[in-house]
């Protein structure tokens, strides 16, 4: 009976409405569908009568609510007030705001409501006015705003389209930060209904409100409900009714079980797979009761429950429900997650291994991962080392977590590479597992080793800058005395007759000459660049080496063995630098030999590599050998493991330098009881000619050509003034520049020799006097300077055309150069 009263809406509380009331319930109900429940509650109506008014008002408008239902002479008491102005007056009255619009998309009416949330201004919105163009210009005005990147007139089209199609719950921006919740319904004429609720509150308060839904739900217990024997509802508790039946509608004590099961199928409280029918659907729920089914999901219209049922002792049936809606939704949630981590894992362009810490199971591997090392099952076929796999474990196990710890692994392509890891311990499904993640250093690790390489060569350079600094220094000391000594050891020979006394100048003389060279191989290694440069073989290096150095090696019984390649092709180095490079290795080797007596063997072999056009050379010894710390330093300056007295760590690092300025290299190989073996490699190049030609024969018909010397050291002028007279010239002879000048002032000369460093005015300075007193003179000057390797001095004598020798000098040196002044001057004959 209650169910037709409620289907035929003629309830006494339904009749009771009056057509104003009736209107406001479906405008608030259409504005707000979240609020019809509680509409039927406030007013005493249910949910069919409800939806019997709005199906009436939509149809009929609100003149079909005067008619459904009208309790009698309600009508006559609003007798002076039209239908038109009750639906004005619940429009008005209604917390959303609404607009209606007819067919052609004109506005006919709108609460105030409504235009608070889009034209407060009143500027806009009017009666008539087009959808579209009031749309375009709230935008346009800043009232609405449009979605970033669309125009006023684009966000007008879409909004439109909108309303057109009725599209619900749009959401909305308007100005001052406020969120609009809009929907659209089509109206019995053609005509569009708009709603719109500020949504502001409810925006802000999302997450809020969320939160306290989830706890409500954990809340809840579970529901009974209690059949008897005979399958009839018998009692239920208000847990159970929320979840099945919010409305009260299907449950009433009495009632058969098959009843409501078949009522909550075709309401669609259950649902019901949709090739099941509903009759077969009802019955295998049925079932499930009858036979005390447990742990059963079912889906209901709010959602999904967990269903049990027992046989109570007088034969009822208990029903138990438990809501796992939220249990089932964050399952999804979490699957959906886990899919969302493994496709950002996989896109993540890092190594990631997860692997069982007990046996070192690879449980997932990322794709980069599986490039760099393959299809591997396990760690340990990753980490073949045992010890370093338990180092690893060891850093791992005490906190859970490592850092940084390097490993060296072979990769899928055969490499090995260097690796940093860091990885920690978590549990997963109950189990402890390792998450690793690694980097690959082997790039970083070469270009930091570069790095360090470039700053230990720039470390040798300026040693080696440093110790060549010094030993220019040394040179220029010794040059001006040594250029004494060879000089008149020189003279010596072509004056003295006696042949014993002739034979001991030539070795003073071969001596001081060797002194000479070894002073401008010095010079030569402290600029980097060999000094004279002629065809050689390696073979006449090494048998010149042992002349010279030889000797303590046969002192001490040590066996010298010699492998020539006897077609060994000729190269354009330094011979007294390439000889000062085997008496260093030499030397050394005998210092090595020296406790092994006639058991040290000392062996040196030439060899030729055509098919790099290299010539090479090795000085082998079967000595103690050399650790690996002092091979690492081998090469540098000032190095040595001699005792203090026997080596200054000079030797070994010029040799590097010398072979370094022939484009070659000096290397060595060598470990404890293995003895020493010194390779070098040189490029076969060939000799350039000679630019100035060689004095063979004493020059003639110099007459009395007079030559200027400028020096500060005595006996240099001394030695220059005996060399030329004694080829004839006329040498006139000052110790400073000042009284050169003087004398240039009154008297002319042929050629003019001039030193560079000297007290006072310097060698610069006197040239450019001579220029002011008679330029023409520059062509006859030449500098003999023993400071060539000072950068003052080499800056000068590359920025100027004045031609220059180097000390110490020989006396065919020295003839050369006058005899080329002359000769400039046109005043010499070669005949």
């Amino acid at each position: 009976m209650a169910r037709k009263q409620s289907e035929s809406g003629t309830t006494e509380d339904f009749l009771k409405l009056s057509s104003q009331e009736k209107a406001k319930i479906v405008l608030t109900g259409l504005g707000s569908p979240e609020q019809i429940p509680s509409l039927c509650d406030r007013f005493r109506i249910s949910r069919l009568q409800y939806d019997e008014l709005a199906d009436t008002f939509i149809q009929c408008g609100a003149r079909g609510l005067d008619e459904l239902g009208a309790a009698p002479g309600m009508l006559g008491q609003h007798s002076d007030v039209t239908t038109q102005e009750f639906l004005s007056d619940a429009i008005e009255a209604l917390s959303e705001g609404v607009a209606l619009f007819d067919d052609d998309d004109r506005l006919v009416l709108l609460n105030r409501k409504q235009r608070e949330h889009l034209d407060p201004e009143n500027a806009v919105l009017r009666i008539g006015g087009d959808l579209f163009e009031m749309t375009r210009d709230l935008t346009a005005a800043g009232s609405m705003i449009a979605p970033e990147g669309l125009s006023a007139e684009q966000y007008a089209e879409l909004l439109t389209e909108a309303v057109r199609s009725c599209a619900q719950d749009v959401n909305l921006v308007a100005s001052g930060g406020r969120y609009l919740l809009g929907s659209a319904r089509k109206t019995p004429l053609g005509g569009r209904l708009i709603t719109i609720e500020d949504v502001t509150d409810r925006h802000n308060t999302e997450e809020r409100a969320r939160s306290m839904f989830v706890d409500a739900l954990e809340s809840l217990r579970e529901g009974v409900a209690l059949w008897d024997d005979d399958e009839r509802l018998v009692f239920f508790n208000q847990k159970y009714l929320n979840f099945v039946d919010p409305e009260a509608e299907y449950h009433h004590i009495g009632q058969p079980m098959t009843e409501i099961f078949a009522t909550m199928a075709e309401q669609g409280a259950l649902q019901k797979p949709e090739r099941i029918p509903a009759q077969e659907f009802t019955h295998s729920l049925l079932n499930l009761v009858r036979n005390s089914a447990q742990d059963v999901e079912v889906q209901f219209a709010q959602g999904v429950l967990k269903c049990s049922a027992s046989v109570t002792p007088l034969g009822g049936r208990l029903v138990t429900l438990e809501d796992i809606t939220e249990t089932r939704n964050a399952e999804l949630a979490q699957r959906e997650a886990d899919l969302l981590l493994h496709k950002i894992v996989d896109a993540f362009p890092a190594n990631f291994l997860v692997s069982r810490l007990r046996d070192g199971h690879i449980i997932y591997r990322s794709p980069t991962s599986q490039k760099m090392f393959g299809n591997i099952e396990s760690l340990n076929d990753l980490v073949r080392n045992p010890k370093v796999r338990d180092s690893f474990l060891a850093g791992l196990l005490p906190n859970g977590a490592v850092d940084d710890f390097h490993t060296r692994v072979r990769t899928a392509d055969g490499t090995v590479r260097d690796l940093m890891t860091s990885a920690r311990v978590t549990d997963h499904k109950g189990e402890d597992v390792i998450v690793s993640s690694t980097r690959d250093i082997t790039d970083q690790l070469g270009i930091e080793a570069e790095l360090e390489r470039q700053h230990e060569i720039a470390h040798q350079n300026e040693k080696l800058s440093a110790m060549g600094g010094l030993l220019a220094g040394v040179a220029h000391e010794l040059n001006n005395p040594l250029s004494i000594v060879v000089g008149y050891a020189l003279m010596l020979q072509e004056t003295i007759r006696d042949t014993k006394q002739k034979r001991q100048i030539e070795r003073i003389g071969q001596a001081a000459e060797r002194c000479a060279r070894i002073i401008k191989a010095f010079l030569a290694m402290a600029r980097k660049r060999p000094t004279h440069i002629q065809a050689c073989s390696l073979n006449d290096i090494v048998t010149a080496a042992l002349d010279v150095s030889g000797f303590g090696l046969k002192s001490s019984g040590a066996e010298v063995v010699l492998e020539f390649d006897q077609d060994l092709p000729l190269t354009g180095l330094d011979p007294d630098q390439m000889i000062q490079v085997l008496i260093n290795l030499i030397s050394n080797a005998e210092h090595a030999l020296e406790p092994l007596g006639a058991e040290g063997v000392l062996r040196i072999c030439t060899s030729h590599h055509p098919d790099t056009g290299q010539v090479g050379l090795d000085v082998r010894d079967n000595g103690a050998g050399i650790a690996s710390d002092v091979l690492a330093r081998i090469f540098e300056p000032f190095f040595t493991t001699k005792d203090i007295g026997m080596g200054t760590g000079i030797g070994l690092a010029f040799c590097n330098r010398i072979i370094s300025a022939h484009d070659g290299g000096l290397t060595v190989q060598s470990g404890l009881g293995e003895g020493a073996c010194f390779s070098i490699l040189l490029p076969i190049r060939e000799c350039p000619p000679s630019d100035a030609p060689g004095i063979e024969h004493p020059i003639v018909n110099v007459g009395k050509f007079r030559v200027l010397v400028v020096d500060d050291e005595e006996g240099v002028t001394s030695l220059i003034r005996d060399i030329l007279e004694h080829q004839g010239y006329n040498v006139h002879v000052c110790n400073s520049a000042p009284a050169a000048l003087d004398i240039l002032s009154g008297t002319t000369f042929d050629a003019i020799l001039s030193d560079i460093k000297m007290p006072g005015l310097d060698g610069e300075g006197f040239l450019k006097e001579i220029q002011n007193i008679n330029p023409l003179l520059v062509d006859q000057m030449a500098f003999v300077t023993g400071d060539a390797m000072s950068p003052q001095v080499a800056e000068f004598l590359d920025s100027t055309s004045v031609e220059h020798v180097e000390k110490p000098l020989t006396p065919t040196d020295l003839t050369e150069l006058v005899h080329r002044l002359c000769q400039a001057k046109g005043r010499v004959s070669n005949d």
